[in-house]
């Protein structure tokens, strides 16, 4: 039962029991006169009453304390984890696609097929280009000197074509490259021999520049076949003063210079010979060494040395180009 109902039911049995005491309490005596005091009362308690003593109601049992024990677990064996197989990576081919051959022609079996042979080309002869010769007619009258640049041999010289096909150049374009000579200076036994300057016929209508060089010379743009210098020297010393002395004559270092008479194009070489005024004789312009070297691969007949083939001739060592010089004989 709760607490608090206990102390009320309590409570109402002590008020009960009060109410009874006093009913059964004797009245006051009569005769007492009213100025006399009161008896002493003896203060007993009432007879046959009985003791109430107040009960406080019982506390409830508290349910006894639990300790937690620890839930015992099982044993546990440590056992390894097993890993999984251990798998090789494979590689991964690309798909092969099926090789698709082309159907064979149908060959006629009653027919014997013979292997073909391939076809060799034999080597053609190089094509000869016989020089263009100008014989003066021994005929009186003024006569035209044809046009076009030429070489001036004196009246009299017997032009025979196949005496100089019998002449051997020095440098053979057939075994060695253009522009292996063009790269390298003279041999050591050359020597210079002079060409004469009016052995030379200089075109009248050819082009002419300022200065002529290596340089400007491309600035021409028609006829670089011949062109003249403007102001050529004159003076007949500038290969002394302004020269370096080799062992095969004098050579010009740097490409600046100027005193040049005229050039002409050689197609064999593919480049231009200038003429020396001072030296009488062609250079050649070699940009390994960055100077101007004489001319050697030039080649005697008759009485004048000059570069036979841009007049014609020499085709089987390689010097297989057209006549762009004509010979004049006696002009």
């Amino acid at each position: 039962m709760p607490s608090s109902i206990r102390k009320s039911v309590a409570l109402i049995v002590a008020g009960l029991g009060l109410s009874a005491a006093v009913a059964t309490a004797d009245p006051k005596p009569r005769s007492q006169a009213k100025g006399d005091p009161p008896a002493k009362a003896d203060p007993k308690p009432p007879a046959g009453l009985p003791k109430i003593e107040p009960k406080l109601p019982t506390p409830m049992p508290l349910p006894p304390k639990v300790e937690p024990k620890p839930v015992p677990l099982p044993p546990l064996d440590p056992k390894p984890i097993p890993l999984p197989p251990k798998v090789d990576p494979k590689p991964v081919l690309p798909p092969v696609k099926p090789e698709i051959k082309s159907p064979l022609p149908k060959v006629d079996p009653k027919l014997p097929t013979l292997p073909v042979k391939p076809e060799v080309k034999l080597p053609t002869k190089p094509e000869f280009h016989p020089p263009v010769v100008h014989e003066k007619p021994k005929a009186g009258g003024p006569i035209d000197m044809p046009k076009g640049p030429g070489l001036k041999l004196p009246a009299g010289t017997r032009f025979d074509h196949a005496e100089l096909a019998k002449i051997k150049p020095p440098v053979d374009l057939s075994k060695i490259k253009p522009e292996a000579v063009l790269a390298s200076k003279p041999p050591a036994d050359f020597k210079i021999k002079p060409v004469k300057l009016d052995s030379i016929h200089i075109p009248v209508n050819a082009p002419t520049v300022e200065k002529l060089n290596v340089t400007n010379i491309k600035n021409v743009t028609l006829n670089q076949q011949f062109v003249v210098n403007k102001a050529f020297y004159t003076g007949g010393d500038y290969h002394t003063k302004f020269g370096t002395k080799m062992a095969f004559g004098y050579c010009y270092p740097g490409k600046w210079h100027s005193h040049w008479h005229h050039c002409i194009w050689d197609p064999c070489f593919g480049c231009h010979y200038f003429y020396c005024p001072s030296a009488c004789c062609y250079y050649y312009w070699c940009e390994a060494d960055y100077c101007y070297y004489p001319c050697h691969w030039f080649v005697d007949y008759g009485a004048c040395y000059y570069p036979w083939w841009i007049c014609g001739g020499f085709s089987g060592y390689g010097y297989v180009v057209k006549p762009t010089f004509s010979i004049f004989i006696g002009w």
